[in-house]
């Protein structure tokens, strides 16, 4: 029922127009998620490309690059997680080069695929971690579209 106290319907209202989204918010209400385009195409993995990977058991890393939380929210596989903030922390970087040193491929370099929410902030990360990882034998792609396009 209408209650005659309400600042919306009452008897004497204060809200009587709309806020200003954008000025409210900072953003325009359509600014979901705006597209990096940081790698070329052969830098980046489809979801169904990496699922294959996963599929035949291909020896790899996996580095997810979303805060903790989300991780425990919903992953791929059993990724590392070096959130795309800490990309210069030391630990994490030991971490990963000692996965790759890790793992043994027949020939050619070690797979390293960075996945983040929407695809944006694996691009950063795969142009940091490539810098980080100099000297090693690695082929770093990001997973295209990130957990959004995995899901879809």
């Amino acid at each position: 029922p209408r209650q005659p106290s309400c600042i919306l319907c009452g008897d004497a209202p204060s809200i009587s127009k709309l806020i200003n989204y954008e000025e409210f918010c900072g953003s325009k209400p359509d600014d979901k998620c705006r597209l990096v385009r940081l790698l070329e195409s052969k830098e980046r993995i489809s979801p169904k490309d990496y699922a294959s990977v996963l599929e035949s058991d291909t020896s790899h890393v996996l580095v997810d690059v979303r805060l903790p939380g989300e991780l425990e929210i919903c992953k791929i596989a059993s990724p590392l997680n070096i959130p795309i903030g800490e990309m210069n922390d030391q630990a994490h970087i030991s971490t990963l080069k000692a996965m790759i040193d890790s793992i043994r491929v027949e020939e050619g370099p070690v797979p390293v695929y960075v996945v983040c929410r929407a695809g944006n902030d694996s691009q950063k990360a795969v142009v940091a971690l490539r810098e980080k990882l100099q000297g090693l034998d690695v082929e770093m792609k990001d997973i295209k579209g990130g957990l959004l396009a995995w899901a879809s």
